[in-house]
């Protein structure tokens, strides 16, 4: 599907995407730590996207809405 330029630009760059993926996600199946918790109540009050408060975290946004959730809060 895509022009044999944009195949190479694809190729020699898929580490680097995936090194920015997996920063993004660090976090992911660790255990929530109270500091984090209390960050993300902090960011959602203060009326954060919850896309930004994963970026922020290093988790992905359903984990972001399921901890919400789990502390009481409705998103």
């Amino acid at each position: 599907v895509y022009n044999r330029e944009a195949q190479h630009f694809i190729i020699d760059n898929l580490d680097a995407a995936l090194d920015t993926y997996r920063a993004k996600t660090e976090n992911q199946g660790q255990p929530w730590a109270p500091e984090h918790d209390r960050c993300l109540l902090d960011l959602h009050q203060k009326g954060v996207p919850v896309s930004e408060i994963a970026i922020t975290l290093k988790r992905n946004s359903g984990a972001v809405r399921s901890r919400l959730k789990k502390l009481g809060i409705t998103v």
